[in-house]
Parts: structure tokens; C-alpha cells; sequence
């Protein structure tokens, strides 16, 4: 439980109101409906769907429109297949041309996240399945509710698949992939499937299936309709067709999704965070968050491995595929981890298949179905569901250490979720932990205290639900670091001495780096630890906000774990008692004690709010009745020496109170100790210190009343040092042998201020030996032992370390004896990579050759090492390096070459017994030829008249050698073909100009000309025109009223007319003879949109036409 829960304006109102118990059961699922209902935006939602419709019909007529020009209308080539059996679906088209494509992320899952802790085959009490709860999903395709993992629990919300695009889609081939019944057989598969294998998170909740057209507006349908909380989305953008600034941004997909949060509260999106991290999209792995995923009030999900059993962030391994972040203003993405490695799940093939898939498609269920779970449980012992910020804050705060370093990071976010932990946090609330939603007013400070449970970290954290920032849909920049938070919370945590821990934060410079403390800026949650500390010490916890606040008040999510109540008694004296009290008048702080209006004498000061009951302590004075510590022994400077045990003794009282703890304190470079007494006579506490004098320490005496407040005592002692004893080798240096003769190792060891106790030699070898801790033999201060190798080709890494008789141990000493195999030494093996052998070099204004070699030793030479490299150009030293415990070496350096004329490269290697060897290459440096047009201009128009031709002319220099020919590559794209016209021309007399001769109509030309000289040198030009060539108009009048004309050429022969609706139902279609314009009446077919093709009958001419019948 916790106390002082504060709000500090001018002054602070608490109300005192008593709480009973009540007992919840239908009426307290219809309480819950309707809390969220009350809590949800509906106006909001409504104007919000409309929104999302309108933005949803102009990206289809953008996606039809690319379709068409891509002559995929009527095409029977999917573009979806893939060979991943991933399923992908074009939803729209950037301003820039960019596709946004849909893709699908494609036992265990439960017991990695340990939901499985949260069913009733536990045996923990907590008999939690989803019954009575509902979840939704959205994927590329519904799920099978015949199949019998779903036991009658899916109810489709699809009506059929319906056209994407006008008449058409092009993707109908994957729409029964099985992913979506994997999916949602992680979800809510029924605790029977396949013997328990393949149960779900939720084993019997009721899943709301859609497929991912029009998503937006239908989750702000189901929220509307069904109240729903969670939904997943194992789906997003397909990353190989988004540019660079898409990666980390907060761009209109993910402000969609803030916007959608604030107004429906109760509502998370659970979404998986991509597989593109095996796909060499980013150098390093980072910076993969795109998209939808890039919001802050959703749930990003990472994908780990099965986790048999949690024992340390150690036990969570990352997938090699699963998207890591950050954004790019370095928010904490992804948020969290559950297991997406080889799930086993419900497949589509039949009603009782199975398999087994990975993905971060297989993680998003794994914990949007436990997430479900905390929901039913909260609401179970509550009578009302949690906002969606603090189940995402409770999922975050509760998390499995996961990564190399402590705290968050950007590849498992939070860590892996733990679900068993929430459950506790939610079963606990009240007493030891909390979960608070509150609302923080415009300037506010919001504070409480709590009092540290026991060894175990403190933890405090806030999350909230945050604004959707203003984004433009034409920014393209790449990696904008401008924080997209708005409303910017703080919390900070005050121990009783004034001590300010901060939360985490991680710094996306340096994505890879561990977690620090530090002022938040960027994340909508934050998250404090305090470790260390003793048990009963009391915090202060304070909320706080940055500027001003939008919206004036901001709703805030409060966890805690590790902290307990603070009760007592409180002394009446400190209260106001002139006015008679009664039941529900309030009490007001007054920044040094607490008045209770309209008191009674008979009355006791009493408060019990959803806290729970509170009393305060002692006087209620400022002191906060402190203790006093005087110390008894040892006297101040004393000298202490290691190993000598101290007694130190001290005086503890307090006047009005008793203690909960008093402990001796004891602190070295980053860790701390905490000493419990060895005996306690009256308020005379002793303790038993042995120094540990090999590091300075600092010693307190700690005392912490039963009123949390805590009292400090510092011990000024003199320390004598213990130094580290030292090291000289004699002998053993770091040599190759070419025999097996014995191996004398001398060391030489002292130690300054005391004895050396023993020398101890440890090695290996390459056959597999280990030998520990091998004491060396004493001559006076020199130590020495003798190693006798068994085996030529050999290699002993020798280890020597010293420990003095104060337990301090020597730096370690090193050294590596190498055995040859006993014959003659053989030069150095030396390869250049690159340039190759004869290659020739065209001379630029900064002609760069990059050169590329290695070299080795023979392997049957044994551990021989190289000592130095030489690189020589025509004869000249360029480049030398000398070499250390080196048996191979890579390396790489530019020739900057600024003369024609041949050239030769050597590389050298010299071994340590003093051999030699080499590689050289030769190459030449030339001139090339040059080329260019002349009269044509990248992306211009040229109109051109019957029969005429297009002027092809260019430009020739030659190079080093004279030219033999210039030849010519065209591609033609026409309006009227399918697929590409593709000629080629050449020519051996200047002015190596050509003549084209267009198609018909609108043309695009790709043209390459590549000059090539007599001795085969190349240089090459392109350009891309466009050409409009005796165009055919096209039909009119249009819009019309029935009559339409459809203009013709003749020399096309005959035409067939065809009129199609827009749904791709065929009207009517005709065939005329050859002319030069034809008419057809569509009088009698109702008003609309249609569709005219006019094609030749040997189909060389083929155009479709939008017409508007009024």
C-alpha cells in the first residue's frame, strides 16, 4: 500500500471516503462495458472513421491507377507470390511513386512468456482462458473458424473477399494462405489442439476475424460494436520497396494509430515488428521501424527464441530475423519480446493441420493473447478493465531482462514479456505493488511515497496514452531526430536523503549501446529502478510535466513494484479539532501537517481511499521524528589493515518510535553491502567489519525508524592499502621453436607490502590440454617451472599470476611459446585479390585502384607468425606495416594512379625465422573513348509527324586508340503494346549518327550508345525521351449522353470495340471494318462509369478508355 499520495499546487485536497467490498459478477462485466464506453470517444471515432474511409478511396484510385499503367489489369501474373509463402498485397502509392505493399511477418509461445503460469493447469490459482473475452485479429486473409483449434469461437466479419481495385484482384491467389490461422491459433487455440501442443494464449476467448482492406475504419467499427481492447497485426509494409526515409519515421500510418488511441482508450494495438533484418537493409540491423510500428501508443512486438526456462538476461536469444530500432527522434522500439522462433500453431490445409512457422507474426500473438488474459484478470478482481496505456505500462514494466546490457534496448525493447509477473502486479495491487490510473493537471506535481519491500529493486514507471504528433505526408527526410512526443511526463524518484534517481533512456547515436539514466525526452514511458537500498527505506515519487501541456490534463498510467504500505498511528495534538467532523469531509495538507475540518474530539484521524487506509506517524512534525546515532567504537582515523577484524559499536535512539532496521553500510566501487548486527543490547548495536583493504570502502551507519525516515551515521577510518604484487618474466619470452625441447619458465615476483603467498602457472595447448594452476617452484623471489611439449606444431598460451598473502592478486602475465614442425622454414604464402592480373584502367581526374591482398604462413609449418609486409609500385616502396601474433593478415589500400602507362604491383611478407615471400600483378592505365548526345535531353517530349523520324546524334572522343564503332541499343514502351520494342543499330563512320522510326502513338524510348575503340576499350551514354507520333485521339464526346466516337487508322485494319462496367462485366462488344472513325450508342445502359477498349484485331494495337455516361 502507499501513502501521501499528493497533488502539490498551492495546496492539496485528499479525500477521505471509505471503500467496502463488493462483490462482482455479470454486473461487473456490464460495469466494465461500460466504463469503457463512457471513457471512449465516440463522436470522435465516428469523424475519425470517415477520415480513414476517405484517405482509404484515394489510396485505392492511387494503387488502380498505378495498376493500370503497369498493364496488370487484366494480367494473370500475381504479384504477391513469393517463395517465403509470405502474403503481399499493394495498398498504396506514395507522392513519390514509393509502393507501400501489405506483407505478412510469418509449443512454446506460452511457456516462453509464461502464460502458461495463467491457465488452469498450473495449479497458481489464477484459472485464466479468455472466456467471455473477445479479440480481435486482422491479416491478409480470415481465419477457418472450421477448423478444430477454434471450436466454434471465430466469428468473420468479412463477407467473402471483395475486388480491391475497381474489378480486379491481383493478388486473389494468396488469399487463403495459412497465416492467418496460424496466427490466430497462437491466440485463442483451444487447450485440446493436437494434445496441447498447439493451445493458445487464450484458449477460450472468442476471436474477431477480418482481413486487412479498410483495417483503420473497421478496428474503430469492432471498438464501436464489440468494446474491443486488444487486436493483433501480423502484418505491415513490405520493406524492399520503401525508401530510406521511411525507416524510423513517424509518418501518417503511425499518427493514424495515435489518433485512434486517444479516442478509444481502452483499445491496444498489438503489431508485429518486421522480418527485414536478415535482408541486409541495414548495415548494422538497426533503424528497421517503418511504418504503423513507428507509433507511440501501440505495442511493437520483437521475436526471441523459445526460452525453456528464465534464469537471466542470458536465457533470451534474439532471432536472426526480428526488426530492431530505434525511430528516428530514439524512442524504444521495438517495445517488448515474446517467442516467434518455430511456433507451433493451426495450419489451413485441413480442420486438423498443424505446423510450425517463425516469424514476428508468431511473437504479436504470443502476446496480444496473454495481454488478454491481464485484462480478464484485472477486470475479475476489479470490476473494470485497465486503459490500454496501463496494460502496455504493465507489460513494460514487469518484463524479462533481455540483451547484452541492463535496462531497455533497441532489439528485445523492454525485454521479454513476462506474464506470470503482471498477474502478480495485478493480484498485488493495493499491497505490494500498485497500479494507478490518474489524471495530471496543467502544472502539476503529482507525489506519493512508498516504502522498498526487501532486497528486490524498487521499480516505478508512468506511461500514457500520447498525443498523435502533426506529420506532412511530402517530408521526405531521412532520420529526422526532432522528438515527436507532445506531451513530454517526468518522474523522478527521492530517497530520504535527498538522492534523485532518474529513469531510463537509451541514446540512438549509438543504438547498440546499453541503457543510462538520464532526463527522457522522447518515450511515452518511463521507467525507474532503484537498487540497493534496505528494506523499509521510504521513497518519494514525483510526477511532473515538461512546458505547457496540450489538452490541459493528461491521463497517466502508475505502476509499482517493490513497495509497500507505511501505516501507524498519528498523535492528535497535530490536528485541527474546532469544527465537528463527520464521514466524507475532507482533509487538507498544508505543506508541514495535515488539518482535518469539521473534527470531533472522540474522532481518530482517518482517511481510506483506493490507496487504502492510511494513518501517519509520530508528531506529523517537519523532523519527521529523526533518530540519533552515536558512535561508541572504533574512535575516529583509525587505522584499519586487511584482515583484521573491527568491532564497530553505536548508540541508536529514538524518542518516539521504534526501528524497522539498523545496518552497517558498507560501499566500494559499484557495489554496496549491508551488514545486520552481530548482537543488539538495548539501543547498543554491535557489528563484526573485516576490511577488505584491496579497494577503498566507505562505511555509514544506516537506521530506519518504523515510519520509513532513515538516519545516517559516516565512520571516518584510515585505510592501508594492499598493493597487487609484481611480475617480470626472465624467461619463456613469446618465441617460435622449430624442436620439442623443454620450455624453462622463470618469472621474478615482489610485493611491496607484504609477502607473495604463491605463483601459479596455467596453459593450453592447440591438442586440447588444460593445465591449471600449476604452483611454480621457489628460488628466493624467482619462480620457475619447466614445460615439456609432446607434439611439433604446437602452440602453449602461458598464463602467471601472483597472489600475496592478503589474498591480492598480480596482474596476469602472458606469453606463447610456438613449435614448428621441424623441418626447414618455407616463405610466406602472398595473394592479391585485386587488381587482377592485365586488368586496364580508364585515366580519370582521380583514378583510385584499389588493391586488395593477404598472406599466410603454409599450415604443415605449424604456429608461425608474420612479422612485416611491404607494398612496392614499379620498383618504389609505398606501403609498409609491421606485425604482432600474427599468422595472417588482410589488408587493403588505394593507388592513386594520375599517369597513362603500365604499372606493376609487388606485396611482400616476411615470416619470424626470416623468410620471404611475394606476389606481384601488372596492370595497365588507358584513356577510354568518350561519348554523348547531342541532340537529345534526358525526359524531353518529341512530337513527330507521319512519317517522320527521330534524329539520333552524338558525340565521339577518342582514347588512347582510334575508334572502331559506335552501336546503338533501343528500348521503345508504347501505349499501345504490351511489352517493349527492342532494336539494335551500329555504325563505323562518323558521325556514327543514327535515324529511329517511333510507333504509333505515345512513346517512352530508352536509348544506350557505346563507342568502342580498336582495342576494345568501351564508354557508354543513355538517355530516356519521349515521343508522341500521329496519335490517335480518343473517343468523344465525353462525358456523354449515349453517342460515343471512336477515332481509327485505317492501315490498322479491322477494330474491335469492347464496353466493359466498372466492375469488369462485359456490356457489349462490336467489330468494325477498316476506317477512320466508328461510333457506338450506350443510350441504353445506365448511368456511370465505363470502360472502352479499342484494339486491332491482330491485337498490335490495343487501348483502354474511361467513359462517363450522364
Amino acid at each position: 500500500m502507499f501513502i501521501d499520495f499528493t497533488k502539490q499546487k498551492i495546496r492539496t485536497v485528499v479525500s477521505a471516503v471509505s471503500i467496502g467490498l463488493i462483490s462482482f459478477g455479470g454486473y461487473a462485466q456490464d460495469k466494465a462495458i461500460l466504463q469503457v464506453k463512457k471513457e471512449t470517444n465516440s463522436q470522435g471515432l465516428n469523424s475519425l472513421q470517415s477520415q480513414f474511409k476517405r484517405e482509404s478511396e484515394a489510396a485505392k484510385k492511387r494503387v488502380e491507377e498505378h495498376l493500370r499503367k503497369q498493364s496488370l489489369l487484366r494480367s494473370a501474373t500475381p504479384e504477391s507470390a513469393s517463395d517465403d509463402n509470405s502474403h503481399r498485397e499493394l495498398m498504396d502509392v506514395g507522392e513519390d511513386g514509393t509502393l507501400y505493399y501489405y506483407t505478412t511477418y510469418n509449443d512454446g509461445a506460452a511457456k516462453t512468456t509464461r502464460t502458461d503460469k495463467l491457465h488452469p493447469s498450473s495449479g497458481l490459482g489464477y484459472n485464466l482462458t479468455g472466456e467471455g473475452e473477445m479479440i480481435g485479429i486482422w491479416e491478409g486473409s480470415t481465419v477457418n473458424g472450421n477448423h478444430e483449434a477454434f471450436t466454434g469461437r471465430v466469428i468473420v466479419k468479412e463477407e467473402g473477399v471483395e475486388p480491391i481495385y475497381g474489378n480486379i484482384d491481383p493478388l486473389n491467389v494468396t488469399r487463403n494462405d495459412s497465416h492467418a490461422d496460424h496466427v490466430g491459433g497462437t491466440l485463442i487455440g483451444a487447450k485440446h489442439a493436437d494434445g496441447g501442443r498447439a493451445a493458445g494464449m487464450a484458449p477460450n476467448a472468442t476471436l474477431l476475424s477480418y482481413d486487412w482492406f479498410n483495417d483503420n475504419q473497421e478496428i474503430i467499427q469492432a471498438v464501436k460494436d464489440h468494446n474491443l481492447l486488444v487486436s493483433n497485426h501480423s502484418y505491415g509494409w513490405d520493406a524492399s520497396y520503401l525508401p530510406k526515409y521511411d525507416f524510423g519515421k513517424y509518418g501518417q500510418y503511425a499518427r493514424k494509430m495515435d489518433e485512434l488511441a486517444n479516442k478509444a482508450p481502452y483499445y491496444l494495438h498489438v503489431k508485429s515488428a518486421g522480418n527485414d533484418r536478415g535482408s541486409n537493409l541495414s548495415d548494422d540491423g538497426y533503424d528497421l521501424i517503418y511504418g504503423v510500428s513507428a507509433a507511440k501508443n501501440i505495442l511493437t512486438i520483437a521475436a526471441a527464441e523459445k526460452v525453456e526456462e528464465y534464469k537471466n538476461a542470458s536465457s533470451v536469444k534474439m532471432s536472426w530475423f526480428s526488426n530492431w530500432g530505434p525511430t528516428d527522434d530514439g524512442r524504444i522500439k521495438p517495445d517488448i519480446s515474446g517467442n516467434g522462433v518455430n511456433v507451433y500453431s493451426a495450419d489451413r490445409y485441413s480442420t486438423s493441420a498443424y505446423t510450425t512457422k517463425s516469424g514476428t507474426s508468431m511473437s504479436a500473438p504470443n502476446v496480444s493473447g496473454s495481454l488478454l488474459l491481464l485484462q480478464q484478470y484485472y477486470k475479475r478482481l476489479n470490476g473494470f478493465y485497465m486503459r490500454a496505456a496501463t496494460l502496455k505500462g504493465l507489460a513494460l514494466h514487469t518484463a524479462s531482462e533481455a540483451g547484452r546490457n541492463p535496462g531497455p534496448d533497441y532489439e528485445f525493447g523492454w525485454g521479454l514479456l513476462n506474464a506470470e509477473k503482471a498477474a502478480e502486479a495485478i493480484k498485488n495491487n493495493g499491497e505490494l505493488s500498485m497500479i494507478k490510473e490518474i489524471n495530471l493537471d496543467n502544472n502539476e506535481v503529482h507525489t506519493f511515497k512508498v516504502r522498498k519491500n526487501s532486497d528486490e529493486p524498487l521499480m516505478v514507471s508512468i506511461s500514457w496514452n500520447d498525443l498523435a504528433y502533426n506529420v506532412s505526408p511530402f517530408d521526405t527526410t531521412v532520420d529526422d531526430s526532432t522528438p515527436v512526443l507532445v506531451n513530454d511526463l517526468d518522474i523522478r524518484i527521492i530517497d530520504s536523503e535527498n538522492k534523485e534517481t532518474l529513469p531510463w533512456k537509451l541514446n540512438p547515436a549509438t543504438p547498440s549501446a546499453g541503457a543510462t539514466r538520464g532526463d527522457n525526452i522522447v518515450d511515452n514511458i518511463e521507467k525507474i529502478e532503484v537498487v540497493g537500498g534496505a528494506a523499509g527505506e521510504v521513497y518519494t515519487v514525483t510526477i511532473t510535466h515538461k512546458g505547457v501541456l496540450t489538452g490541459n490534463q493528461q491521463a497517466v498510467s502508475v505502476v509499482v513494484t517493490g513497495g509497500s504500505r507505511v501505516s501507524g498511528a498519528c498523535n492528535l495534538a497535530q490536528w485541527s479539532r474546532s469544527k465537528a467532523y463527520k464521514k466524507g469531509d475532507i482533509v487538507e495538507y498544508l505543506g508541514d501537517r495535515f488539518e482535518a475540518k469539521f473534527w470531533s474530539q472522540g474522532s481518530v484521524p482517518f482517511s481510506n481511499d483506493q490507496w487504502g487506509a492510511w494513518m501517519l506517524l509520530g508528531e506529523c512534525g517537519t523532523n519527521n521524528n529523526k533518530s540519533t546515532i552515536t558512535l561508541i567504537s572504533p574512535e575516529p582515523n583509525t587505522n584499519v589493515e586487511h584482515g583484521k577484524l573491527v568491532q564497530v559499536k553505536a548508540s541508536v535512539t529514538n524518542a518516539a518510535l521504534s526501528f524497522s532496521s539498523v545496518f552497517l553500510k558498507i560501499q566500494r566501487p559499484g557495489e554496496t553491502f549491508l551488514l545486520e548486527p552481530k548482537s543488539v543490547v538495548g539501543n547498543v548495536y554491535t557489528f563484526d567489519y573485516s576490511p577488505n583493504t584491496n579497494r577503498e570502502e566507505v562505511l555509514s551507519i544506516v537506521a530506519i525508524n518504523e515510519q520509513g525516515v532513515k538516519s545516517t551515521k559516516d565512520l571516518e577510518l584510515d585505510f592501508t592499502l594492499n598493493q597487487s604484487p609484481k611480475l617480470e618474466l626472465i624467461s619463456a619470452q613469446n618465441e617460435f621453436q622449430n624442436n620439442l625441447e623443454a620450455i624453462p619458465v622463470k618469472i621474478k615476483a615482489t610485493d611491496i607490502d607484504g609477502a607473495v603467498e604463491k605463483v601459479y602457472m596455467s596453459y593450453t595447448n592447440v591438442y586440447g590440454v588444460v593445465k591449471e594452476n600449476i604452483e611454480m617452484l621457489k628460488e628466493g623471489n624467482v619462480y620457475s617451472v619447466v614445460i615439456t611439449p609432446e607434439n611439433l606444431m604446437d602452440q602453449f598460451d602461458i598464463t602467471i599470476v601472483a597472489i600475496d598473502n592478503l589474498g591480492k592478486k598480480s596482474d596476469s602475465v602472458t606469453v606463447q611459446r610456438r613449435i614448428g614442425n621441424g623441418e626447414k622454414n618455407i616463405a610466406p604464402v602472398v595473394f592479391i585479390h585485386t587488381p587482377f592480373e592485365g586488368t586496364t584502367f580508364d585515366l580519370t581526374e582521380s583514378l583510385e585502384v584499389e588493391l586488395a591482398y593477404t598472406s599466410y604462413n603454409e599450415f604443415f609449418e605449424g604456429p608461425e607468425q608474420l612479422v612485416r609486409s611491404e607494398v612496392y609500385l614499379n620498383g618504389n616502396l609505398i606501403r609498409e606495416e609491421n606485425y604482432e601474433n600474427s599468422h595472417y593478415f588482410s589488408e587493403e589500400t588505394t593507388l592513386r594512379i594520375s599517369e597513362l602507362g603500365a604499372y606493376t604491383v609487388k606485396v611482400r611478407s616476411l615470416d619470424e625465422r626470416g623468410a620471404w615471400g611475394e606476389a606481384e600483378v601488372s596492370f595497365e592505365v588507358v584513356k577510354n573513348p568518350e561519348i554523348r548526345f547531342t541532340n537529345l535531353t534526358e525526359g524531353n517530349l518529341y512530337t513527330l509527324n507521319k512519317g517522320e523520324l527521330l534524329d539520333v546524334n552524338v558525340e565521339v572522343v577518342k582514347g588512347s586508340s582510334d575508334i572502331q564503332f559506335v552501336e546503338y541499343l533501343t528500348y521503345e514502351y508504347n501505349d499501345i503494346n504490351f511489352f517493349p520494342r527492342v532494336e539494335f543499330y551500329s555504325s563505323t563512320e562518323a558521325p556514327y549518327s543514327f535515324q529511329y522510326d517511333p510507333k504509333r502513338g505515345s512513346s517512352e524510348i530508352y536509348i544506350t550508345a557505346t563507342v568502342v575503340d580498336v582495342n576494345g576499350k568501351t564508354n557508354s551514354a543513355s538517355v530516356t525521351i519521349y515521343t508522341e507520333k500521329d496519335k490517335i485521339q480518343p473517343p468523344y464526346p465525353n462525358p456523354t449522353t449515349g453517342i460515343v466516337n471512336i477515332p481509327w487508322d485505317a492501315a490498322l485494319g479491322k477494330a474491335i470495340v469492347g464496353v466493359y462496367s466498372s466492375r469488369n462485366i462485359e456490356q457489349f462488344s462490336k467489330t468494325f471494318e477498316s476506317g477512320n472513325e466508328f461510333q457506338i450508342d450506350l443510350s441504353a445502359l445506365n448511368k456511370g462509369v465505363y470502360f472502352v477498349l479499342v484494339q486491332s484485331k491482330d491485337g498490335f494495337y490495343f487501348k483502354e478508355h474511361k467513359v462517363i455516361l450522364e
